[in-house]
């Protein structure tokens, strides 16, 4: 039985290519603490879009999302501890 990977690498974008990406994605003016977000994004082109998509149907702020990811992040480590 032969085993082959299905793993897709994703390739992240330079800092800068990523921040004119998110403004060209937002419908509003949502700026603050771009650089946080995409860093946490890992310059990742599909995190950033889903990202963006998801700030501009529920209009919330960048500072509020990184709260939901912080909060992701506690209760994924909490159960893999």
């Amino acid at each position: 039985m032969s085993v082959t990977s299905d793993v897709i690498e994703l390739p992240a974008i330079d800092p800068p290519e990523a921040a004119d990406y998110w403004e060209k994605l937002l419908i509003r003016g949502n700026k603050a603490r771009t650089t946080e977000l995409l860093k946490k994004l890992s310059y990742l082109l599909l995190a950033i879009t889903q990202a963006a998509a998801y700030l501009n149907t529920i209009r919330m702020l960048i500072p509020e999302y990184l709260k939901l990811l912080r909060k992701a992040d506690r209760e994924a480590a909490s159960l893999m501890s």
